[in-house]
């Protein structure tokens, strides 16, 4: 088990959060540190790792479920034009706390959220990527 996270605390309520959303599996609460209105945290209520390549896919699929389920709600409560679906995986991905979340991320057009970057790569390159992910795919 990683070192205790703030997302454990508000699981156990040490620490305040304005919950949105609960059921068994999964706890849905507001950002405290929004990228846009109606930004919501989902987590899983079962045991982790720190992301989701350590984190058993049973622990992780009632929070898919419940993004499933809340993502159109909070994305009409709040009248956005789109939602994006987000979990950044290890620090160069950009996670901060080091225990599985997604972000519902609501959308507004001319909100000046941009997206990722693109690289510059050749059909033979991604061709190559192909490659040794299909190999990776078969261990």
């Amino acid at each position: 088990m990683p070192t205790e996270t703030i997302f454990q605390k508000i699981l156990k309520h040490e620490v305040p959060s304005e919950v949105v959303y609960e059921d068994d599996g999964a706890l849905a609460f507001m950002d405290i540190v929004p990228n846009a209105r109606g930004h919501v945290l989902v987590i899983p209520k079962g045991e982790t790792g720190e992301n989701l390549t350590d984190t058993d896919e049973t622990a992780m699929a009632p929070v898919w479920r419940a993004v499933h389920h809340i993502a159109p709600r909070i994305i009409e409560a709040v009248e956005a034009a789109g939602f994006n679906v987000i979990m950044n995986n290890g620090h160069a991905a950009g996670q901060r706390v080091f225990s599985p979340h997604v972000h519902i991320v609501p959308r507004f057009d001319g909100d000046g959220l941009e997206p990722w970057p693109k690289i510059e790569r050749s059909v033979e390159e991604i061709a190559a990527d192909a490659v040794i992910i299909r190999a990776a795919l078969k261990e």
